[in-house]
């Protein structure tokens, strides 16, 4: 018997269809229930970051946030002298000297006026050939305790952010930010000259290299980054959070602090004038202006992290 076979019904009914393959319509297709799924998340996950974006700003106008913003970033620019005189002096110790005079001096030439790269310059020849037992003594002791400011200071804001009340007592508090300055200044100072001088590692014609070294260098960058904040947000709080190394808040920290760092070096490199007698003033305020917007960064990352923390631990309660 030739053709498509027919199994009768057990009732004696009309017979039912043989198995074969499904007869869906034409136009059907799996991915198209996926991808019409997937679209109808995306004003959901819209309305989420929305709402997400209102409680950031309303914490920073409801706990000041942006008063430790600049008292954060007040306080990293006081560090950034002598712990920049630190390097200088390890690296003539080292000597390493050639690192400035050939590939960090010529930079910092094209991106600032004469009259501030000659001051500059000069002090930092000084540094290297003259003041190394200073300031691999005492001017480290000094980068130190600013930098222990900035973390106390950060202490004072994470203080509010997660709730901890009146915080440590002024010892306490003094102890934990020195143990933490070395570990977060070390990984900030790493960072910085990866993304501001990685280039000098490799200067080559071959293309696939440069791209290759470069998302190395950024990506090195990034996991230093995630180790300064991930110390910061673990220890620095009263009560100490877990390692936040794939929180959210973490991984918006790094994203947007990258971007401004990479936007400030772009800016630095293409548009900012220094010819005026106004240069050196202007150098000033453009770092000082970057170091705030990084604090407040770091603020709202951490803001952030509160928030999803406490909508994760809300869900898996409920």
């Amino acid at each position: 018997m030739t053709g498509a076979q027919v199994t009768k019904a057990p009732d004696g009914g009309s017979p039912a269809p043989a198995p074969g393959p499904s007869h869906r319509p034409a136009n059907a297709h799996p991915r198209v229930g996926q991808i019409g799924a997937l679209a109808s998340t995306i004003p959901e996950a819209l309305g989420t970051l929305r709402g997400y974006v209102g409680q950031i700003v309303r914490g920073f106008e409801d706990d000041g946030l942006l008063t430790y913003a600049s008292s954060i970033a007040f306080q990293v620019l006081f560090a950034i002298i002598p712990f920049g005189c630190f390097v200088l002096a390890l690296l003539g110790f080292m000597h390493l000297s050639d690192v400035w005079q050939d590939h960090v001096a010529p930079d910092l030439a094209r991106h600032v006026s004469p009259a501030v790269y000659t001051v500059v310059n000069q002090a930092a020849t000084n540094v290297l050939s003259h003041r190394q037992v200073f300031w691999l003594t005492v001017g480290l002791a000094i980068a130190l305790w600013e930098i222990s400011g900035a973390v106390r200071a950060v202490m004072s804001a994470l203080a509010v952010v997660y709730g901890d009340g009146r915080g440590r007592s002024i010892m306490r508090g003094i102890a934990v930010s020195l143990a933490l300055s070395p570990l977060v200044g070390l990984c900030l100072l790493g960072a910085v000259l990866l993304m501001r001088f990685g280039f000098v590692i490799y200067s080559g014609d071959s293309t696939p290299l440069v791209i290759l070294l470069t998302l190395v260098r950024w990506g090195t960058a990034a996991a230093l980054i995630c180790v300064a904040v991930g110390a910061l947000v673990h220890w620095a709080p009263v009560t100490r959070r877990p390692l936040p190394w794939v929180s959210v808040g973490t991984c918006a920290i790094v994203v947007m602090w990258l971007a401004t760092t990479a936007l400030y070096g772009f800016y630095l490199t293409d548009f900012a004038s220094y010819g005026s007698v106004f240069s050196g003033l202007a150098a000033v305020i453009i770092l000082m202006s970057y170091l705030y917007i990084s604090a407040v960064v770091f603020l709202a990352g951490t803001l952030l992290d509160r928030l999803v923390r406490r909508d994760v631990t809300a869900a898996v309660a409920g």
